[in-house]
């Protein structure tokens, strides 16, 4: 796995060097300002209480209306797929991805499982435990979409904001407890 936990660190690295860099100068521009705000987005009040949620990237309210701003890398990094085997049940075929737009494709699962909400819940850390750090992120994932289902699969994706490493792997945990046997990791709608 060190091999996955460096390509993990390179591409979260990758992001977030940049988002710093976004943050900065956000900052300069709107004074006051926040990164990771999270917000409740209206019309979505179908869906489980999850995917009703959205950290924004950059906020402020030193302008009217205020000012709402998502942050994209105009770069990624790319790699040869990997494919492993997690505890000998679940083969996981993970290909070049962007921090804030991992999408995920596997076999159908309880859409709303609580396995999947509750690790939602607590990587957008709704009740902000999380000590921020000196750019005031709080290792928060931004988002997570409800899964859909499409030709007798499940997709959704995951934007992983300022979460640490171990929230991709808990999510893959969580795959596994699913009864999930293969999983597809990547970010092509993002990479096109």
């Amino acid at each position: 796995m060190a091999d996955i936990d460096s390509v993990l660190e390179q591409v979260r690295e990758h992001y977030l060097s940049a988002y710093v860099v976004a943050a900065r100068d956000y900052k300069i521009k709107f004074d006051p300002s926040s990164p990771e705000v999270l917000l409740e987005i209206g019309g979505r009040e179908e869906l489980p209480y999850p995917y009703r949620l959205y950290r924004m990237d950059l906020m402020s309210g030193a302008v009217e209306p205020p000012n709402m701003t998502d942050f994209n890398h105009d770069s990624h990094l790319t790699f040869a797929p990997i494919q492993f085997t997690v505890s000998g049940k679940l083969a996981v075929r993970l290909s070049s991805i962007s921090w804030n737009a991992v999408e995920f494709e596997s076999s159908c699962f309880a859409r709303e499982s609580e396995l999947l909400s509750n690790w939602a819940l607590k990587w957008l850390d709704v009740d902000e435990i999380n000590e921020t750090d000196e750019h005031g992120f709080g290792g928060y994932i931004h988002s997570i979409t409800y899964p859909e289902i499409e030709s007798g699969k499940c997709s959704f994706s995951v934007d992983f904001g300022s979460a640490s490493i171990d929230s991709f792997y808990e999510l893959i945990n969580v795959f596994l407890n699913l009864g999930v046997k293969e999983l597809s990791i990547h970010s092509g709608s993002y990479h096109v």
